[in-house]
């Protein structure tokens, strides 16, 4: 429907996750916090780690060019399987062969709710981190190898960044 589960439930799931062993080194988390009661939970769990070093990135993408996104996405019928974009015109699953289908989560008014959650709720978590030294933003509206590579090098950048370092500096 184009909700959000409720800020206890998923802060809870993100307390229990971060407590596994192979977050000791780093972590990404992709779609949290999408509140400011969650990004304050978030730094919460960051000082009980013993680190107040959080980079975050804003995948910046025009409403316009989301919708665009949005409206093809298609899965197989049978599998699940994400179909390729560049498969776009395609009417079967290249894993299993089933029929490919528009996302049911993807109808029209589903988006338009979840870019009015965004403004809402998530857009607020921009503004609560944008002046830290640590955020960052990144071109999503570009091809995907560049969005990736962009990333590549914010997150590379990040133990420099969270130092208080200049991007780009050595240690």
């Amino acid at each position: 429907r184009g909700e959000l589960v409720d800020d206890d439930t998923i802060v809870g799931i993100v307390r229990e996750r971060l407590k596994d062993p192979d977050t000791a080194g780093g972590f990404v988390l992709d779609g949290f916090p999408r509140t400011v009661f969650q990004a304050q939970a978030l730094d919460r769990l960051m000082a009980e780690r013993g680190s107040d070093a959080l980079v975050v990135v804003d995948i910046v993408v025009p409403e316009v060019e989301l919708v665009r996104r949005w409206s093809p996405r298609r899965v197989c019928s049978q599998c699940g399987a994400n179909a390729d974009p560049p498969a776009a015109a395609a009417t079967t699953c290249g894993k299993c062969g089933g029929a490919l289908v528009n996302r049911t989560d993807d109808n029209d008014k589903v988006v338009l709710e979840r870019l009015r959650v965004y403004q809402e709720s998530t857009k607020p978590v921009v503004d609560y981190y944008r002046s830290r030294p640590t955020f960052r933003e990144v071109n999503g509206a570009q091809a995907p190898d560049r969005v990736a590579g962009e990333l590549e090098s914010t997150i590379m950048d990040a133990p420099r960044a969270s130092q208080g370092l200049p991007l780009g500096a050595q240690r």
